[in-house]
C-alpha cells in the first residue's frame, strides 16, 4: 500500500477541494480517507471526480471512528480531485489521505521517503547546513528523471510550509546523480523549533 496524497485542513472555508496524481504504477485498490474531529463538521459528503470526469458519490461514513472512505477497486490513471462541505467552524478540522496499491500484482509501485540531514535530535544549523533528501524508488530500482517538490512544515503551525523542488544531479546538496536520491539545501528557518519534511513525486 501506498500513500499517493494527504492534506490536512483547519479554517473557515465552506468548501475544501484539492487534486492528486494516480500514475501508472498504482491503482488497485485505491481508498480515500477523510477524518475529522467532529460529524457535524462536514455538511455535504465527500466525493471524487476522475480524470475523465466521473463524479464518485460512494462515501461511506464511520460514526464512530469520525472517518469517512470511498473506495475505487482500480482507479483510471491521471489527475483525480476530491471535495468536501464544511461548516466553517475554525476550531474543526479534517485530514485526507488516498492510498493505492500496485497496479499489476506482480510489479512494485513507485514510493518515495523523505528526511533532513539533522535527524531528529538538535542541531545548529547556522554550525551544519541542513539538507532535504527525498528517495524516489520503483521496488530497489531508482527513478530517475522525477520531479520532486520537498515541503518543510515550520515550528510556527500557522506559517505557510517552505517548498523546495529537490535535485538528482549530483551538484551542491546531492552527492550524487541518478541515484534516485533528490536533495537541496534548506536556507530559510522562521525560528528556533521543530520542522518536518514531506515530499511530493
Amino acid at each position: 500500500m501506498v500513500q499517493i496524497h494527504e492534506m490536512e485542513y483547519q479554517g473557515a472555508n465552506l468548501t475544501v477541494y484539492s487534486t492528486f496524481n494516480v500514475d501508472s504504477s498504482v491503482g488497485r485498490k485505491l481508498q480515500f480517507r477523510l477524518d475529522m474531529d467532529s460529524t457535524n463538521h462536514i455538511t455535504s459528503n465527500p466525493y471524487l471526480v476522475s480524470p475523465n470526469g466521473t463524479r464518485i458519490t460512494t462515501a461511506v461514513l464511520d460514526s464512530i471512528i469520525n472517518m469517512w472512505t470511498i473506495d475505487v477497486a482500480l482507479a483510471q490513471t491521471g489527475r483525480w480531485k476530491w471535495s468536501v462541505g464544511l461548516s466553517g467552524n475554525v476550531n474543526n478540522h479534517v485530514r485526507v489521505s488516498v492510498t493505492a496499491q500496485a497496479r499489476e500484482p506482480t510489479s512494485m509501485p513507485i514510493y518515495s521517503r523523505a528526511w533532513m540531514s539533522a535527524g531528529a535530535g538538535d542541531v545548529d544549523a547556522s554550525a551544519n547546513p541542513i539538507i532535504i533528501y527525498a528517495e524516489v524508488k520503483q521496488g530497489n530500482n531508482p527513478v530517475v528523471g522525477a520531479r520532486v517538490r520537498a515541503y518543510v512544515s515550520q515550528p510556527d503551525t500557522t506559517a505557510r510550509a517552505t517548498e523546495l523542488e529537490l535535485l538528482d544531479n549530483g551538484q551542491a546538496a546531492d552527492n550524487q546523480a541518478g541515484d534516485g536520491v533528490y536533495s537541496r539545501y534548506l536556507t530559510v528557518y522562521s525560528t528556533t523549533g521543530r520542522y518536518a519534511v514531506k515530499a511530493q513525486v
